[in-house]
C-alpha cells in the first residue's frame, strides 16, 4: 500500500485454519506492516517471513512471533519494544538488510540444520539455541555474529565455522555444559581453519568459554580466563 498497514484478522492468534498464514511477505519500500496494531498477543505462521523491502514492526507485542520457516531480511525487521516480544525461528536466518533487536531475543527452534547467513553481520540482543536436531547438525554461522545481552545454549550446537562470534562487554552465557549444548569452533563444516568465540572485557573478571570440537570424537572442552588486572 505504500503506507503503514495495520495487521488485522488475516493474521490472528489462530494456530491453524483462517487467520493462520503460511508465508508472509512485505514488498513495497514505503510499506510498514504494523504487526501489533494495538495487540500484545503471540502470533505464529507455518511458512517463511520475507521482507524484500519496507518494514515489519512488532511494535508493542509482549509475546513472541513464531516463524516455522526461514526469516529473510532485505528491508527492515524491528522486534518489539516490550519485553516478551521475541522472535522464534524454525529455519534459516538470512540478513541482507536492517535488523533492530530492540533488546529482544531471537531463538532458533528448528529440528534440523539451521544457518545464520547474509551479507550483513547480525547483532543480536539475546540469542538462544534450542535446536532439537537428532543428528546434532545444530545452527551454523555463515556470517559474523555479535551478542550484547545473553547467549543461551539450551540444546544443540552453535557452530562458528570460519566466522567470529563476539560477546559484548555486558554479555553473558547461560547453559553450554556438554557436547549437547556448546559452541563449536573447529570449522569442520565449511573451513579447516575454524573460527573464534570472542569476549569483550571492560575491566577485571572471569569468563568461561563453553567450546568444543567435532573432529573425530565430539568433545566438550570449556576454557576459563580470569583477568585480575
Amino acid at each position: 500500500c505504500g503506507c503503514t498497514y495495520g495487521r488485522g484478522a488475516e493474521w490472528s492468534t489462530a494456530t491453524s485454519g483462517p487467520g493462520y498464514p503460511y508465508n508472509v511477505s512485505v514488498y513495497n519500500i514505503n510499506t510498514v506492516l504494523n504487526y501489533a496494531n494495538g495487540s500484545t498477543a503471540a502470533r505464529s505462521m507455518a511458512g517463511s517471513l520475507q521482507i524484500d523491502d519496507g518494514m515489519l514492526d512488532m511494535g508493542i507485542a509482549s509475546n513472541p512471533l513464531t516463524v516455522a520457516g526461514q526469516v529473510t531480511i532485505y528491508g527492515t525487521l524491528s522486534l518489539s519494544s516490550v519485553p516478551g516480544g521475541d522472535l522464534r525461528v524454525g529455519g534459516y536466518w538470512s540478513n541482507y538488510g536492517i535488523f533492530n533487536p530492540n533488546g529482544r531475543t531471537v531463538t532458533f527452534i528448528g529440528s534440523g540444520y539451521q544457518g545464520i547467513r547474509g551479507t550483513t553481520d547480525t547483532t543480536f540482543a539475546g540469542l538462544t539455541i534450542n535446536n532439537s536436531s537428532p543428528d546434532s547438525s545444530g545452527v551454523a554461522m555463515e556470517q559474523n555474529v555479535t551478542v550484547n545481552n545473553v547467549l543461551t545454549l539450551t540444546d544443540g550446537m552453535l557452530k562458528v565455522q570460519d566466522k567470529n562470534l563476539t560477546l559484548g562487554t555486558g554479555a553473558s552465557i547461560s547453559g553450554g555444559t556438554s557436547t549437547a549444548s556448546m559452541v563449536v569452533t573447529d570449522g569442520a563444516f565449511l573451513s579447516a581453519t575454524g573460527g573464534s568465540l570472542c569476549k569483550q572485557f571492560g575491566g577485571n573478571g572471569s569468563f568461561t568459554f563453553p567450546v568444543g570440537d567435532t573432529i573425530g570424537t565430539t568433545e566438550f572442552s570449556p576454557s576459563t580466563l580470569n583477568f585480575t588486572s
